[in-house]
């Protein structure tokens, strides 16, 4: 008897362990299903008679700006700022791996925060838990009193469809001065020249704010000092704190600053000028939408909508394209003018590092012709990770926002719009290197090769993985 009831708790157990399970799962793929699939045109102008978000118009003149392409000058940039800090630095990331490149900014951190800087970290909780899980250094950097790190939307094992919605943005902010906003994470991938293995090819923008504009209404720091300042206190950002004694902790504070000191004294950088090393733009806007872990209304998506719906040459630059129906229909609407022509440069299927995008590129690719624009798929050496939108010839828009269902219903994304007729040709000029070794497909679906583009095709293992994936794929695509 004793042994038939325990058999019965087990099994009862195991049902409801299973349907548990069951409903997380079903809960994880289709809560982000029910997302707005409202035309995003209508989006941006319900949000503006709101007063949610203002209409880009008499924004002020000023602000200054320095693109930064290379992972080498990535590196350099980010560290001259962190030198810079005379009271606060700002940080937000998807990614802050304990690498030779991350680890370097750690160091750079730690040295700010024992000269009196006060620190603060914004890490994704999903890719935090794997960041800082173990990890000795992010522990020391915890332990000076200067330093504070905050986790957006913690994993929670009892609402594991909650970790759908992750904090994608990438900036750092130094003082009342300067940010810098992109695309890059902070690991040897996307910073340095530290490894010997593929990079990903990403791009920044500095912002200098000069003196006369420093506390001034409507300036794009303003906005994003204000950004950080709303979604620090959501009370899903919850403190990374280590407070136990550690010899191991204690070690790895004391490998921080002799790694500081060693590369400070191999690469002394002089003091900076920012005025010299930035260049003036007409205006600067940031572009951002719901801060909150929850299905959001397409409210970035809508913004860029609205710029490319006042120009007439756009072209969109992004790692993977992955369109909801609603995001296919605002391209066609985009395409219904045929003087505006909009130009898509993204990763070939065969070059990509995201398998799963590049799937969904070979199962959509007629969608996305069907919808009256041109594609360029890239075939490089270095999968590209670069966000960028050029719009006519004088506003250009880089930052963390891909051109897919997750960055426009799930994730939080931060976008600079820059209005400057010197960095829109030197990015062009950028990008027609890219498209020069890129597939065109026009819009009736006639494919070109560019005039360096040597293609390749799917080969063994991966290939025969791509023709099990593009079958799979439909039931969760809405997750990428």
């Amino acid at each position: 008897m004793y042994m038939t009831m325990g058999r019965l708790i087990r099994r009862i157990l195991a049902r409801v362990l299973a349907v548990v399970l069951f409903v997380e799962i079903a809960a994880f793929l289709l809560v982000p299903v029910f997302h707005s699939r409202q035309y995003a045109g209508m989006v941006y102008r319900n949000h503006v008679s709101s007063g949610r978000i203002s209409d880009p118009v008499d924004l002020p003149a000023g602000e200054r700006f320095r693109l930064i392409e290379t992972d080498e000058d990535a590196l350099e940039w980010r560290l001259r700022a962190i030198e810079a800090a005379r009271h606060s630095i700002v940080i937000s990331t998807f990614d802050f791996e304990d690498n030779d490149g991350g680890r370097l900014v750690m160091a750079y951190l730690l040295h700010a925060a024992e000269r009196g800087v006060r620190v603060e970290i914004l890490l994704d909780g999903f890719y935090g838990f794997f960041n800082t899980f173990g990890e000795e250094h992010f522990k020391a950097l915890v332990k000076d009193p200067n330093i504070r790190i905050y986790k957006y939307n913690k994993v929670n094992a009892f609402l594991l469809y909650k970790s759908n919605y992750r904090m994608h943005d990438k900036y750092i902010i130094i003082d009342d001065k300067l940010y810098l906003l992109g695309g890059r994470n902070l690991s040897s991938e996307f910073l340095g020249d530290f490894t010997d293995k593929k990079h990903s090819l990403d791009r920044d923008i500095l912002i200098y704010e000069p003196k006369r504009l420093r506390g001034a209404d409507g300036t794009s720091l303003q906005a994003l000092q204000n950004y950080w300042n709303t979604i620090r206190v959501l009370p899903t950002c919850k403190e990374y704190r280590y407070t136990r004694h550690s010899r191991k902790v204690e070690r790895a504070a004391d490998t921080l600053r002799a790694l500081y000191r060693d590369y400070a004294a191999m690469h002394p950088y002089e003091k900076t000028h920012w005025d010299s090393a930035t260049s003036e733009a007409e205006s600067v806007r940031l572009i951002s939408g719901e801060r909150r872990p929850v299905n959001k209304e397409p409210l970035v998506f809508a913004q860029l909508y609205h710029e490319m719906e006042a120009g007439k040459d756009v072209l969109i630059q992004s790692p993977y394209i992955v369109c909801s129906t609603a995001m296919f229909r605002d391209l066609t609407f985009l395409t219904f003018d045929r003087e505006r022509r909009i130009s898509i440069l993204t990763n070939a299927p065969e070059s990509g590092a995201n398998p799963w995008g590049s799937m969904d590129l070979l199962n959509n690719r007629r969608l996305f012709l069907q919808s009256g624009c041109e594609l360029y798929e890239l075939f490089n050496s270095d999968s590209m990770h670069t966000k960028t939108i050029l719009i006519d010839d004088d506003l250009s828009i880089i930052g963390s926002y891909n051109l897919d269902s997750r960055a426009t219903y799930l994730d939080t994304e931060m976008m600079a719009a820059i209005r400057s007729k010197e960095l829109n040709a030197e990015l062009r000029e950028t990008l027609q290197k890219d498209i020069d070794h890129s597939v065109h497909y026009d819009r009736a679906g006639r494919k070109t090769l560019g005039k360096d583009c040597v293609p390749r095709k799917l080969q063994g293992p991966r290939r025969f993985f791509y023709r099990i994936g593009r079958v799979v794929l439909p039931l969760f695509r809405q997750l990428l």
